[in-house]
Parts: structure tokens; sequence; C-alpha cells
């Protein structure tokens, strides 16, 4: 089997859609044409990537966090039925 070579703008194109590569090389007129609006949904904003690494930070964080409750042995549900016993009786 040939390997097949991308470039950075190629590799892209196929993470944003896993068949839009294929049609870029196979069969452009199923495609739509890139017009100004297509360009500008498809451009990422620097306010978007900001957002995106305040959620990863979070995201890992929270990873960590679990992590670590987990290496501790912790055990919420024991607590949580406990509280509820307490709550309605």
């Amino acid at each position: 089997m040939k390997k097949m070579i991308l470039s950075k703008s190629n590799h892209m194109l196929f993470l944003r859609h896993l068949a839009r590569l294929w049609l870029k090389k196979f069969d452009k007129s199923k495609l739509p044409s890139m017009t100004a609006e297509v360009r500008d949904l498809l451009t990422v904003t620097e306010e978007q990537v900001t957002e995106a690494k305040k959620v990863l930070e979070l995201a890992e964080a929270g990873l960590e966090h679990r992590e670590y409750l987990h290496q501790q042995n912790f055990n919420p549900i024991p607590a949580l039925l406990k509280q509820l016993k307490q709550d309605i009786g």
C-alpha cells in the first residue's frame, strides 16, 4: 500500500471531518464552495482558543484530583449514604 504524505493543512482538514480530505482528493464536487461565510465559520478565533485552554486546564485539574482520591482509596458512597440516613430519619 502506498503511503500518503499529508501536509499540515490537509491534516487539519482531516481533523475537522474524516471524509473531507477524501472528498477533496477524489470528489471535489461534493464539497461546499468556500465562501466568506463558510470561511468565517471554519476560522477559530483567539477567544475560542483561550476558552478551550481554560476548559483543558480545568479537566486536567479534575483528573488529577480524581487520581489523588483514587490513590487514597476514597469512596464517597458510604459517607453519602450515612448523610442521607441522617437527613431522612
